[in-house]
């Protein structure tokens, strides 16, 4: 687990403490490398994906369920800063 993370964040269900170790282990960022189109300034392809393993992970049907969830769990804001994923 990041160092420190564990200490960092209270109520860490086993949920969330499955998706840590899973963003940690896949690593997603080394695979998905910033898009831009002609014209485009680069998007962070890795965060969104890692916002699909977090639904995923935690069961959330939508991405409207993530981002709701979001609003209320704060170990899960915690997540997403040291993390890096989005809604």
């Amino acid at each position: 687990m990041i160092p420190g993370l564990g200490r960092e964040v209270e109520g860490l269900t086993p949920k969330l403490t499955k998706l840590i170790h899973i963003l940690e282990w896949t690593r997603i960022e080394d695979f998905v490398p910033a898009w831009h189109g002609i014209g485009r300034p680069p998007a962070d392809r890795s965060a969104l994906a890692n916002g699909f393993v977090a639904e995923a992970v935690l069961e959330l049907p939508t991405t409207v369920a993530l981002i709701e969830r979001l609003t209320v769990d704060r170990a899960l804001r915690r997540i997403r800063l040291r993390m890096g994923f989005s809604p």
